[in-house]
């Protein structure tokens, strides 16, 4: 995603007046080669030079003062350009809620509705009236098109490695997303699951379709599997070769605990350090957004389920559990139940995602994001939402 465009007017002086210029309530004056002269410059005798006297004491009072701190010169600041963007999903009410409420902060949403098929096509379930109703708040929005069809990763997989070993498919894969970017800023690719095997047909393929949407002047973007150097290489996404064809490169950095593995934390800070690393090292920096995660996972044993952050304080709030801190992960966590069905409640709050931003800063990353709009709270929305690099 390429920084937006802020375009700021500016006024057109006289013929005779240059800045920086100061009106002292009785005369005009500006600055023009090293000296200061009226704005109609007329010859320094009478009036002219006693207002000239008059002009210079008060400039030399004007910038004492100023300079010893009795006086604050009055600055007009430009609010700086929001850096964050979301996610917004139709399977949470409060996702576009949210949105609407908070869309002048952000920068960027994808609107994650849209799957492939299995024949090179598209199913996208939003309906046009939402998009249009997304598009009146004057925020960019990229389609996000995943493989996550069904709840069976390995069909989803097959499906996507099916079109990216059949060249008709691709041809009508790309032909369908470049269609589908036409109301939208660009189209978000969300591919997952993907062989390692695959690499080479996965660059190639985001290549054609960067250059295909370019031409139609759309944006490009992926989402990436959260890597270090240690894991790089048996990925199927290259951070360097991918880097290279998109606008930008969304760093999925969370779920290093997930449904399935032991509790633990979404996003330990020394792991999301070196996968920030690695992402600085391969990608130019003005094209990383980094993922925070706005949510937590609830575990008995290696069954977890999805939480918001408003259902984490919900539940933490009944079972009047006392909140603990990782120290080593610098990450909040909590646990309840009885003994035998132990329950594990790891996610994020305002003081892990502030050192998550702070990391994201020292890597000099443009931008971040966060799954999803809707899930978070007020605590951690608000110092994303002030991010600058």
């Amino acid at each position: 995603m390429t920084p937006l465009a802020f375009i700021e007017k500016e006024t057109r002086a006289g013929p005779r007046t240059l800045k920086p210029r100061w009106d002292t309530g009785y005369a005009v004056f500006a600055m023009k080669r090293g000296r200061f002269i009226t704005c109609d410059d007329r010859p320094s005798h009478g009036r002219n030079r006693r207002l000239r006297r008059f002009a210079m004491v008060m400039l030399t009072i004007v910038f004492g003062a100023s300079a010893t701190g009795f006086v604050r010169p009055s600055v007009n600041r430009t609010p700086a350009p929001p850096r964050d963007g979301g996610f917004v999903v139709l399977y949470d009410p409060a996702s576009v809620t949210v949105f609407v409420a908070h869309a002048r902060r952000l920068a960027m949403i994808y609107l994650d509705t849209a799957v492939i098929t299995s024949r090179g096509g598209l199913d996208d379930s939003a309906p046009a009236s939402l998009v249009q109703m997304l598009a009146r708040h004057h925020v960019p929005i990229e389609l996000t098109v995943s493989n996550l069809v069904s709840s069976n990763a390995a069909r989803d997989r097959r499906i996507l490695v099916q079109l990216l070993n059949h060249k008709p498919l691709q041809a009508a894969l790309t032909g369908a997303l470049v269609s589908a970017s036409t109301p939208f800023a660009g189209i978000n690719l969300d591919f997952e699951g993907v062989p390692r095997r695959e690499r080479g047909r996965l660059t190639a393929f985001v290549g054609r379709l960067e250059a295909a949407l370019h031409r139609r002047h759309k944006l490009l973007s992926i989402d990436v599997p959260a890597l270090t150097r240690q894991k790089a290489a048996s990925s199927a996404f290259s951070y360097r070769a991918l880097g290279r064809k998109v606008d930008a490169i969304l760093v999925m950095a969370y779920d290093y605990s997930y449904p399935g593995s032991r509790p633990g934390p979404i996003a330990p800070l020394w792991w999301v350090r070196d996968v920030l690393a690695y992402a600085r090292a391969t990608v130019p920096a003005a094209k990383i957004r980094l993922g925070l995660p706005f949510y937590g996972y609830d575990w008995v044993g290696r069954r977890a389920s999805g939480l918001t952050l408003a259902q984490v304080r919900q539940v933490a709030a009944s079972h009047r559990v006392r909140i603990r801190w990782d120290g080593r992960a610098h990450v909040p966590y909590f646990h309840y139940g009885p003994r035998r069905a132990r329950h594990t409640v790891y996610f994020t709050n305002q003081k892990s995602i502030a050192q998550e931003l702070q990391a994201a800063r020292q890597a000099g990353v443009l931008g971040v994001f966060y799954w999803f709009v809707g899930s978070g709270t007020a605590s951690v929305f608000a110092p994303v939402a002030s991010y600058q690099p």
